[in-house]
């Protein structure tokens, strides 16, 4: 049933599975309940169940280049303790390629984890914690129904590879305290869905989804998408439906309906890059009940019907030394705008305006023609 079990108690201080060698199991290819300290594997670890099911701990897990660790369900399976998990090969199985909910310290992958025949590609779940995880240039997370669920907790999540999937690419549901793209972040459905917290998610390569880019749901403190960073959906770039507490955009947010959508709280939101086009319905539409407490604008703010849409929501103070611009009006109010400083005008044309007229409107004159 198992082809290599190191039981309770006991204790191996270095396996080595060389290129063309075989560990394999009707069940499990290498089951540890004890302690391990360096286990690595250039050749092939696979049972009908799981490759790797790791009760134990492991000091050093290495999967080499042209590698697998291979299982009917999982490539790895740990409930127990890996201190570092270097990927350069293929670690896969029909449900995931890892499912952690023991501890990984940190996690390296430049092979790939899941993959098309996988359902998630890497599964942090309840209780899980992963510390660091770095996807590297030439990396791959993938699954056919979530790229990297997380269900636990995760400290620092980089992304230089891809991360993809036919739904849904990375789906938090409990804590990522960063997540930093410069790689691709890639889906069917939405490339990154938040219903826990995530403190900070940093672009600067691409996010993008045939239906939104990124949906919050729960908590993410900030937002930033850098110079020449984008986020993008076919129906959405982005869409909060709950607290976000800075969204600073120095990149491209576009989306076919809106590219920012804000039917929950928005504190801070700035612009100095481009959110919307011409093709987009909205360049931000904010919804009834909804809030964004500050809007600074020096970029471009466009849609095909209005640049920003205030559909009853609220929108505090807005201030605008960029282009905001929609076929329509640029601006279309029918909730609450308190201050609304502009200097929009001349060279980059006047500033126009519908719906209800903001509390308090003042104009700044930066140019005599």
């Amino acid at each position: 049933a198992v082809g290599l079990s190191n039981g309770t108690g006991g204790r191996i201080t270095t396996i080595a599975n060389a290129s063309g060698g075989s560990i394999i199991g009707t069940d499990t290819g290498l089951a540890n309940a004890g302690a391990i300290g360096t286990l690595s594997n250039s050749g092939t670890i696979s049972g009908a169940k799981f490759g790797l099911n790791s009760t134990g701990t492991i000091d050093t897990l290495n999967n080499a280049a042209g590698a697998g660790l291979i299982g009917g369900t999982g490539g790895i399976r740990t409930t127990g303790t890996i201190t570092t998990l270097a990927n350069s090969g293929t670690v896969s199985g029909a449900g995931y390629g890892i499912d952690n909910t023991g501890t990984i310290g940190g996690l390296t992958n430049a092979g790939t984890i899941g993959g098309a025949a996988s359902a998630v590609g890497l599964s942090n779940g309840t209780g899980g914690r992963i510390t660091t995880i770095a996807n590297a240039g030439g990396g791959k997370i993938i699954g056919t129904d979530t790229g990297l669920a997380n269900a636990g907790a995760i400290g620092t999540m980089t992304n230089a590879g891809l991360i993809q999937s036919g739904a849904l690419a990375i789906d938090n549901k409990a804590t990522i305290t960063t997540l930093s793209n410069s790689g691709t972040i890639t889906a069917g459905r939405n490339a990154i869905v938040n219903s826990g917290t995530i403190t900070d998610v940093n672009n600067t390569g691409s996010i993008a989804a045939l239906d939104t880019g990124i949906i919050n749901n729960g908590t993410i403190v900030g937002v930033s998408n850098r110079s020449l960073a984008t986020i993008d959906g076919s129906i959405a770039g982005l869409v909060n439906r709950g607290t976000l507490t800075t969204l600073s955009n120095a990149g491209s947010i576009t989306g076919a309906n809106q590219a920012i959508s804000n039917s929950g709280t928005i504190t801070t939101l700035n612009n100095s890059g481009t959110i919307g086009s011409a093709a987009s319905g909205n360049g931000i539409q904010n919804l009834s009940g909804a809030t964004i407490a500050t809007l600074t604008n020096s970029g471009s703010i466009r849609g095909s019907t209005f640049g920003i849409s205030n559909a009853g929501g609220t929108i505090t103070t807005l201030t605008n030394s960029g282009t905001i611009a929609g076929t329509a009006a640029a601006i279309n109010n029918t909730g609450t705008i308190g201050t609304l400083v502009n200097a929009q005008g001349g060279a980059s044309g006047a500033l126009t305006y519908s719906g209800a007229l903001p509390l308090s409107y003042v104009q700044h004159i930066t140019s005599l023609t």
